[in-house]
């Protein structure tokens, strides 16, 4: 069976998993390596609890909904296909998707129906992000509630993981988060960096040569140029249906 190494904060590894077992009858075995883990902030107040209309960048910002006990019958706004998909598992109705799966299609989705757009809307986001949201929709009169509803932390040993999985032999590797894509790419450099002060051949780039990185959205797949000759391949729609399509795909031409 060839490894397919997944790389995903833990609490995706049942979902995720369940999602990427059809590949097995492709003699492709998914491993799941967590390299970091989510702490979720104390429940949203009941004053935000209120607002008509909410909007969630992630999965997590979803769950923290869900957990604070905000209305499944009111309108929601994410970004992707699998987050459409958790919320409809955790009983919401009502679901708007970016037009583009990512958050700046989102926002310009927003800003177009701001006029009609029940108002506050509340936006619960990570303690890291990569746009400020708020600030786009505050732009243009939109009042937002914002929440940061958790923070992703590594795992302890992180680097000593992350050495012991790409020293063991593996065909391919997804990156289906920016925060993944953020941790690989760090730890690529700092490789990198230790290797030119030594005589000895970047060990890390002959592991990685030829190997097929496959990218859940556009961001990611940005994250991931900043490194020399990695072999990208891009999945259309951010969801783990499509990410299967793509990998069966992929192996079907070799």
């Amino acid at each position: 069976m060839k490894r397919l190494l997944i790389f995903r904060a833990d609490n995706e590894r049942e979902d995720t998993l369940q999602a990427l077992a059809p590949l097995t009858q492709w003699g492709i075995q998914p491993v799941f390596i967590p390299l970091t883990q989510v702490v979720f902030s104390a429940p949203l107040p009941e004053a935000m609890l209120r607002c008509p209309t909410a909007c969630a960048t992630s999965r997590n910002g979803i769950r923290m909904l869900h957990q604070s006990g905000f209305s499944p019958e009111k309108k929601l706004f994410v970004v992707g296909d699998a987050s459409a998909d958790l919320a409809r598992k955790l009983g919401f109705h009502t679901i708007t998707i970016s037009p583009n799966g990512q958050a700046s299609g989102l926002v310009s989705l927003l800003k177009k129906q701001h006029h009609t757009l029940p108002q506050p809307l509340l936006y619960v986001r990570g303690q890291e992000i990569k746009q400020d949201i708020t600030s786009q929709l505050r732009d243009v009169h939109i009042y937002v509630k914002e929440y940061i509803g958790y923070a992703i932390h590594p795992i302890p040993a992180q680097k000593a993981c992350l050495n012991q999985t790409l020293s063991a032999p593996f065909w391919g590797i997804c990156v289906l988060s920016q925060s993944m894509a953020r941790t690989l790419t760090r730890f690529m450099d700092e490789k990198r960096s230790l290797s030119s002060f030594s005589s000895s051949p970047d060990s890390l780039s002959d592991v990685l040569e030829g190997v097929p990185f496959f990218s859940l959205s556009t961001d990611i797949t940005h994250t991931l140029r900043t490194q020399e000759n990695l072999h990208i391949i891009d999945v259309l729609r951010p969801n783990l249906s499509t990410l299967v399509d793509t990998i069966v795909h992929y192996v079907s031409r070799k």
